[in-house]
C-alpha cells in the first residue's frame, strides 16, 4: 500500500508538472490565453460602469464636443468647411478653454480663404492640438529613413521628443511616414500627435503607445503631449523605464496643486492600459453646432463659458457611418477620439491599470496547483470536486475585486485552465487507481460485510428479547434497520422493584457503524441512570419527574464532555409509567413527537420539551405528565416512519400516522403492523430511506 501510494504521488507531480510546462509555453508562444484573459477583464470593465460600489469616478474636466447627425442637421451641410473648424476653435478659446485636441489631420492645404481663418483661429487660440498619423513598425529592420519634404522633415524635427530613457525601448514602435497636418497650421498649434492606436489580437482597443521612437529621438501621442503641457512638465522631466513607468516629474495640477511625480505604468513596448470610466454615453457630450452658435446669444454664450471654462476639450466626427470607430472594453463600436480623452482622464485622475507582472503570475501558477495537488492527496473525490472549483472560483473571484477595487489586473485564466487540466488528469489517474484496487477492496469488503455481521449481532443484543408483560396494558414495538446496523433503537424495562416501567424510543444522527456504537453507548447510559436514580421500592410521584430529569442531563453531559468531539447526537422520548394510576412521566429531547389517541378520538402530540441529546451540556430540559385513560393509544416512532419515500421522493408524512392511528387501534401490535404494511406499500420499489422504529402502549383496562 505505501508503494502504490508513493507511486500515485509521484505521477501526479509528474503529471502537474508537465501541465505547468504545456500551458506555460502556449501562454509565452501564442495570444490565445491571453486574449481569454483580456475578454474576462472586458467583462469587467463593462459590467463596473453600471455598479454604484466599482464605478470610477469621472472627472468632467475632459469633455467631448460631437460633430455628430444631430449638428449636420443643425447646420444643414454635411460637408463642414475650415472655416467652421476656425469658428469653434475662435468660440472654445474664448470660453476660456484649458486646452482642445481636434482628431483631425488637416493634410494639405485648400481654400486659401478658410484656410487663412483656421490658422488665424489657431494661432489666436494658443491651445490647439492636432493628430498626425504614422505607420507603425516593431520591425528594427524596416526603419529605413525615407525622403520627407523639407517642411515636413523640419517641423518633426522641432517637434520631436529629446526624453530620458532608462533602459532599453528596443521594443517601443518605430514610427515612419508621418502624414501630419500642413506644416503651417502644425507650427501655429500648440503640437501634434501621432494618432495611432494599436488593437490586441482579438482586434479590441485596450492600450495605447504613448511614445514611439522616430529617428533618434521619440515623439508622442497627441493626448500625451496635451497632458504633458497641461500639468506644466517639459521634456527634461519625462523618464522612460520600458516595461515598467514612464514618469512625469513636477506636475501641476488644476488649482496650482503641485506633485512631486506622476508614474504611469508601460509594458515593454511603451503601451498603458486604459481606463475606460465606461461606455461613450458616460463621458460628458456637446453638439458642434450648439459651440458654433453659441455667440448668438449674450446669456447662452455666458452659460457656455460658465460649461467649459478650464475644460480639456476633445472635437472629433461621430456621425453615422464614420469610420473612426473600433472595439474597446466598453462598447462594441466606440469612437476612437473617445479613446484619446481616456487617455488623459487616465493619467489625470493618476486611475492607472496595472498588470502583474511574470513572476507574480508564475507564484500564482505554483500556489495554485500545490494546492491542488494536497488536496487530491487529503480529500475524497466530492470534496476534491468542490474544493478545486472553489479554488478556481477564488482565483477569479480575488481578480476581479484587484481589478475594481485597485485597477490590478492578473494573468489569472492560465492558472485556472492549469487548475482544471491538474484536476482532470488526477482524477484520471484516481480512476485507474481504484481500478488496480478492485480486487483488494472486493476482498475487504467480504472482511467487512463478515464483521457487520457480527456487529449486528451485538447490536441485536441491546434491544429488548421480549417487552414487559403488564397487566392492563398492551405494548408492541417494531424496528427495522436500513443497514445491517442502526442508530435507531427502543428499549423498555422494568424500574424500582417493578412499581414503574421505563421505555425509550430513540434516533441517532446518520446512520451506519457510527451511528451504531453511539446508540449503543447511549442506550447503556439511560439504562444505567434510570436504574440508578430510581432504585427506591416506594418512590413518591412527585419524585418521578425530577429523577427522570436527572437521568436525562446526566447522560447528556457524559456525552457532550466526552464524547462532543464526534459530533453526533440523538433524538429521543423516555418515559416512566406508572401502570397503576395511568400516569405516564416522560421527556422529548427533540425527537418526532409521539401521539396520544384518546377513545373520545381526541389527539395528544407530546411535543419536544427540550433539544436533542448530546449537542451540548447543561441543556435545559422539562419533564411532563399525562394520565392514561382506558382505551387510550400512545404511539412513538423515529422519522423513518414519517420520511419514508416512495421513488417518487413523495414522503409518508405524520398525517397518514395519523390516519393510520384513527383507523386502527384495536390493539397495540395491529396499529403497529397496519403501520408498517402502509409505510411499505407506500415505498413499494424504493430503497428504504432510514431506520423504522415504533412502538405502540394501550391501557386495554382501568
Amino acid at each position: 500500500m505505501i508503494i502504490a501510494r508513493k507511486h500515485s504521488i509521484w505521477v501526479r507531480l509528474i503529471l502537474i508538472f508537465s501541465i505547468f510546462t504545456v500551458v506555460t509555453i502556449i501562454d509565452w508562444t501564442t495570444p490565445v490565453l491571453k486574449t481569454w484573459n483580456a475578454r474576462f477583464f472586458d467583462i469587467l470593465f463593462a459590467k463596473r460602469s453600471s455598479s454604484s460600489l466599482f464605478a470610477p469616478e469621472y472627472d468632467d474636466t475632459v469633455v467631448h464636443v460631437n460633430l455628430d447627425d444631430t449638428s449636420i442637421q443643425q447646420l444643414q451641410s454635411y460637408y463642414l468647411n475650415r472655416s467652421h473648424h476656425a469658428e469653434i476653435i475662435t468660440n472654445l478659446a474664448n470660453m476660456g478653454v484649458s486646452a482642445q485636441l481636434h482628431d483631425v489631420i488637416f493634410v494639405a492645404p485648400t481654400n486659401r480663404t478658410d484656410d487663412a481663418a483656421l490658422l488665424e483661429a489657431v494661432k489666436n487660440s494658443k491651445d490647439v492640438y492636432f493628430g498626425l498619423a504614422f505607420r507603425l513598425s516593431q520591425n528594427v529592420k524596416e526603419n529605413v529613413e525615407e525622403p520627407l519634404a523639407p517642411d515636413i522633415d523640419s517641423y518633426m524635427a522641432e517637434s520631436s521628443w529629446k526624453v530620458q530613457a532608462k533602459g532599453d525601448t528596443k521594443y517601443f514602435f518605430l514610427g515612419q511616414r508621418p502624414l501630419m497636418t500642413f506644416s503651417e497650421l502644425a507650427r501655429a498649434s500648440r503640437g501634434l500627435g501621432f494618432l495611432n492606436l494599436t488593437a490586441d489580437h482579438d482586434g479590441i482597443f485596450r492600450r495605447i503607445p504613448l511614445v514611439v521612437r522616430y529617428k533618434d529621438a521619440y515623439y508622442p501621442s497627441v493626448p500625451f503631449r496635451l497632458i504633458c503641457d497641461y500639468l506644466g512638465v517639459e521634456q527634461s522631466e519625462i523618464i522612460i523605464e520600458p516595461g515598467e513607468r514612464i514618469t512625469l516629474l513636477n506636475p501641476v495640477k488644476p488649482g496650482g496643486k503641485a506633485s512631486e511625480r506622476i508614474d504611469i505604468p508601460i509594458d515593454k513596448q511603451g503601451n498603458m492600459i486604459i481606463n475606460f470610466i465606461g461606455p461613450w454615453d458616460r463621458l460628458k457630450h456637446y453638439h458642434f453646432a450648439d459651440v458654433l452658435r453659441a455667440s448668438e446669444s449674450q446669456s447662452v454664450w455666458n452659460r457656455w463659458v460658465e460649461e467649459l471654462s478650464d475644460k480639456i476639450v476633445i472635437v472629433s466626427e461621430v456621425t453615422t457611418g464614420s469610420t473612426d470607430v473600433g472595439s474597446v472594453p466598453t462598447d462594441i463600436a466606440y469612437p476612437l477620439s473617445g479613446v484619446s480623452a481616456s487617455v488623459i482622464h487616465t493619467i489625470l485622475s493618476e486611475s492607472f491599470i496595472r498588470e502583474s507582472p511574470l513572476f507574480v503570475t508564475l507564484i500564482i501558477e505554483a500556489v495554485a496547483l500545490a494546492a491542488v495537488f494536497c488536496l487530491s492527496l487529503l480529500s475524497s473525490t466530492l470534496f476534491f470536486t468542490i474544493s478545486v472549483l472553489g479554488v478556481a472560483c477564488l482565483m477569479l473571484l480575488t481578480s476581479a475585486l484587484l481589478f475594481l477595487k485597485v485597477g490590478f489586473i492578473t494573468q489569472v485564466i492560465a492558472p485556472v485552465i492549469m487548475v482544471l487540466l491538474a484536476y482532470l488528469t488526477i482524477q484520471i489517474v484516481r480512476a485507474l487507481d481504484n481500478a488496480r484496487s478492485l480486487k483488494q477492496s472486493e476482498l475487504k469488503r467480504n472482511m467487512f460485510e463478515r464483521e457487520m455481521e457480527i456487529g449486528r449481532q451485538i447490536q441485536a443484543g441491546f434491544f429488548p428479547e421480549k417487552l414487559p408483560d403488564i397487566s392492563g396494558w398492551e405494548l408492541a414495538a417494531f424496528f427495522r434497520p436500513t443497514r445491517q446496523v442502526s442508530g435507531d433503537f427502543y428499549d423498555a424495562f422494568f424500574v424500582a422493584d417493578g412499581k414503574l416501567i421505563g421505555f425509550v424510543v430513540a434516533d441517532v444522527c446518520d446512520k451506519g457503524v457510527g451511528a451504531a456504537l453511539f446508540m449503543a453507548l447511549t442506550r447503556s447510559l439511560l439504562r444505567a441512570f434510570t436504574l440508578q436514580n430510581l432504585n427506591e421500592s416506594e418512590i413518591e410521584p412527585e419524585k418521578i419527574g425530577p429523577k427522570l430529569q436527572h437521568t436525562i442531563r446526566l447522560t447528556n453531559d457524559y456525552i457532550a464532555e466526552t464524547h462532543g468531539n464526534a459530533n453526533m447526537f440523538a433524538t429521543l422520548f423516555v418515559g416512566l409509567l406508572d401502570p397503576d394510576s395511568g400516569t405516564l412521566f416522560y421527556t422529548n429531547c427533540g425527537h418526532e413527537p409521539p401521539i396520544v389517541k384518546r377513545d373520545s378520538d381526541k389527539l395528544i402530540f407530546m411535543k419536544p420539551t427540550g433539544p436533542a441529546l448530546g449537542m451540548f451540556p447543561a441543556i435545559k430540559i422539562q419533564t411532563k405528565e399525562i394520565l392514561l385513560l382506558k382505551g387510550d393509544m400512545l404511539l412513538a416512532f423515529t422519522d423513518g416512519v414519517t420520511d419514508a419515500q416512495n421513488d417518487k421522493g413523495v414522503q409518508f408524512t405524520t398525517q397518514k400516522v395519523v390516519e393510520c392511528l384513527e383507523q386502527e387501534s384495536s390493539s397495540a401490535e395491529s396499529l403497529v403492523a397496519s403501520i408498517v404494511k402502509k409505510v411499505d406499500d407506500h415505498v413499494a420499489d424504493a430503497q428504504q430511506f432510514d431506520d423504522i422504529t415504533l412502538m405502540a402502549i394501550k391501557k386495554i383496562r382501568q
